[in-house]
Parts: structure tokens; C-alpha cells; sequence
């Protein structure tokens, strides 16, 4: 699947190309983004993967404090 869209970190590196004074190459987000563009990300994918293993470890009904 392709997206024909700017990632946020291209957007901002990139921001300096539109015209926009307040925007500049320099500038850097408050969050950074994953280095992958991958969408359903190959994090999300693993992150499903451990979650399955800790429940079937630890059973379904798990208390958080």
C-alpha cells in the first residue's frame, strides 16, 4: 500500500520550501516519528506479537496499579 502523503519529520524538515518565515529546516518536531514508513507498522505488528505471548503467560485479566 502506498501513501501519497509527507511523513510529519519530511513536513517539518521540508517546511521552509512553502513560503512559511516561522518554518525552516532547523526546526524539529516535539515528537519524533518512526524510522519506518511501513503502515501497519512492522512495530505495531511485533507489539501484537509480545502482547499475545504475555497474556497467554500471564492470562487475560491482568491488574495494573
Amino acid at each position: 500500500m502506498y501513501w501519497d502523503f509527507w511523513r510529519p519529520w519530511a513536513a517539518i524538515q521540508r517546511a521552509d520550501e512553502d513560503g512559511n518565515p516561522d518554518a525552516g529546516p532547523t526546526r524539529r518536531g516535539r515528537r519524533s516519528t518512526a524510522p519506518y514508513p511501513d503502515h501497519p507498522s512492522g512495530h505495531l505488528s511485533l507489539d501484537g506479537a509480545v502482547l499475545e505471548v504475555l497474556q497467554m503467560f500471564f492470562g487475560r485479566q491482568i491488574r495494573s496499579t
